[in-house]
């Protein structure tokens, strides 16, 4: 249920980009794969926009085009995520249901 123990796992698995839709805070950065926060809530736009890599709004197919676009410019370099860029990064490696997290 950890958010950095659930990202490190991903990016430790494999995966490319982390595409997270955030509302009500946002989430730390990965050291092995970007982070990208996007959100749809206009209250979390305004209290985190700062922190955000992303908004999307409109029709589906709108959205759908905005988040392609944020993904193209991550994935080429164009942009840094904003939690590694500021950062706001975490990792973590889980030692099992018993064991402790470091």
């Amino acid at each position: 249920t950890d958010w950095t123990e659930a990202g490190s796992g991903l990016g430790a698995g494999g995966a490319q980009v982390l595409l997270v839709h955030v509302a009500g805070g946002s989430v730390t950065g990965q050291h092995l794969l970007p982070v990208v926060q996007v959100s749809a809530d206009l209250q979390t736009q305004a209290r985190f926009g700062a922190d955000l890599d992303g908004t999307v709004a409109g029709a589906y197919d709108e959205q759908a085009h905005q988040l392609g676009r944020i993904l193209v410019d991550v994935a080429s370099g164009r942009h840094t995520p904003r939690a590694l860029a500021n950062g706001n990064v975490g990792f973590q490696v889980t030692r099992g249901l018993l064991g402790t997290s470091m």
